[in-house]
């Protein structure tokens, strides 16, 4: 009966170290998973920093197209009954028609120089 006591130990414990074999198996592909979610984790949190500034710098965008557009419904129609004038829609405005006359007077002088060159 000792015997048969001690062999079965014996296969108790083979079956206890065969499974402490498998748990560090699946615990060694738990480790490895993890430092691959970390580094999936911090990619994400990277694009997603830069999808922020970028979404920031869209709106900064808007915002500039919307007072560069108010202030261009004032110079059309003096407002209509639109929003009240301010400073930035007045420097919008004044910037818009330095810009697009100096392309006028460029686009004239070169009319003039090719006419100066044709005679």
């Amino acid at each position: 009966m000792k015997l048969f006591n001690t062999v079965f130990h014996q296969w108790q414990l083979a079956a206890v170290r065969r499974r402490m074999q498998a748990l560090e198996k699946e615990n060694a592909k738990l480790d490895r998973l993890n430092v691959q979610f970390e580094a999936y984790a911090v990619n994400l949190r990277k694009r997603l920093a830069e999808r922020g500034e970028w979404m920031k710098t869209l709106q900064d965008c808007l915002a500039q197209k919307n007072i560069d557009m108010d202030a261009l419904h004032w110079v059309w129609c003096s407002g209509c009954g639109g929003k009240d004038v301010t400073e930035e829609m007045v420097l919008s405005a004044e910037q818009n028609t330095k810009r697009l006359r100096t392309q006028f007077n460029n686009k004239e002088y070169r009319k003039a120089q090719k006419e100066q060159t044709d005679q």
